[in-house]
């Protein structure tokens, strides 16, 4: 009984076989959607930051910081999504399109 069971242990056993760089994804076309998204939270966290810096000028801290927070919770994806677009799409090397999470599924 020990036998089968050893036998059976061995057999379970599999080889690690990694992964190469050409079975990994690579994109060669501008993702339209996560582009545009990217974009579009770039902008408006320079918006609300901009519309918070200003209301902070005129009335004070309490009233800017709901802006500072959406600024921040829009600007923050956005540039770094919109960082790593541009960068792929000038060609420099490091850089890739999957490095983004896409939204064009």
């Amino acid at each position: 009984r020990t036998l089968t069971l050893q036998t059976m242990c061995w057999e379970t056993k599999k080889k690690f076989r990694p992964v190469t760089y050409d079975q990994t994804f690579k994109s060669s076309s501008l993702p339209l959607r996560t582009t545009t998204m990217a974009v579009f939270l770039l902008v408006f966290g320079c918006c609300f930051l901009l519309t918070g810096f200003v209301t902070w000028l005129e009335w004070g801290t309490y009233e800017a910081i709901p802006f500072w927070t959406l600024g921040g919770i829009t600007f923050i994806p956005g540039s770094y999504a919109s960082t790593i677009i541009f960068f792929t799409w000038l060609g420099k090397k490091g850089y890739r399109y999957d490095q983004v999470p896409s939204y064009d599924d």
